[in-house]
C-alpha cells in the first residue's frame, strides 16, 4: 500500500506523477513482478550482484524525507 500517497490516481488537476489509468495509485506497482516469475537462478543471482554492486547514495538526513536512505 503506499501509505504516504506518493503515487496519487490521475484526476482533473491531478499533480505530475499521478498515476494514470488501469493503475490504482493506492497500491504500490513499482516492479512487474508477473514479468518476473519465468526468471532462472542464474537470471536472479545476476540482478542480485548487479543491485549490491550499485553504490548506495546518502539522501537528505531528515528521516521524514522521501528521499532520506539509510547507507551502510
Amino acid at each position: 500500500m503506499d501509505l504516504d500517497h506518493f503515487h496519487p490516481n490521475c484526476t482533473p488537476g491531478a499533480l505530475p506523477g499521478c498515476m494514470p489509468p488501469p493503475f490504482n495509485g493506492d497500491l504500490l506497482q513499482i516492479m512487474p513482478w508477473p514479468n518476473y516469475q519465468g526468471m532462472t537462478d542464474h537470471d536472479i543471482r545476476a540482478i542480485y550482484e548487479y543491485l549490491s554492486a550499485v553504490t548506495c547514495i546518502t539522501g537528505p538526513a531528515d528521516p521524514n524525507n522521501i528521499l532520506h536512505n539509510d547507507c551502510p
